[in-house]
């Protein structure tokens, strides 16, 4: 089985795990996989942005954290002053990133493809928004509930 075939099995399998098993455990769990993994990816933008850059300084990991912090930090104060905004450019940015990161290998960059990833990673922000909640929803009890679009 290819590698890309993992991320896609990945991502349907986390949402299923996120509708039938309970909330406290989903919350705990997935708080633990951003601490973990969530900080190993973005500590990977770094390299990323090694490998991209044509003309490395002297001081070139130094200015790529700078840069990066302060992306980060720009991003928060974004989302403190301007949280609509903000939280509609973060979900078109990580729509791209999440179907970029599973087809990336796949498909070569281009502006098809890179509408493609958006779309792919926007409907993977789709189940997450629309049947997770719904499944939630009147479900105190943390009983198991079938998919119903």
């Amino acid at each position: 089985m290819k590698y890309y075939h993992i991320g896609i099995i990945t991502t349907l399998v986390s949402i299923l795990f996120a509708i039938v098993v309970p909330l406290a455990y989903v919350d705990l769990i997935g708080s633990l996989l951003i601490i973990t993994l969530g900080i190993l990816h973005g500590a990977n933008d770094l390299e990323i942005i090694s490998k991209n850059r044509l003309l490395k300084s002297k001081n070139f990991f130094i200015e790529s954290l700078i840069m990066y912090i302060g992306v980060v930090l720009l991003g928060g104060l974004f989302f403190f002053f301007l949280p609509s905004i903000a939280l509609f450019t973060f979900i078109l940015f990580s729509s791209y990133h999440f179907g970029e990161q599973h087809w990336e290998d796949r498909l070569k960059l281009s502006i098809s493809h890179s509408l493609f990833f958006t779309l792919y990673g926007a409907f993977i922000f789709f189940l997450i928004f629309t049947i997770i909640p719904r499944c939630r929803i009147g479900n105190r009890k943390n009983q198991r509930c079938f998919i119903a679009l």
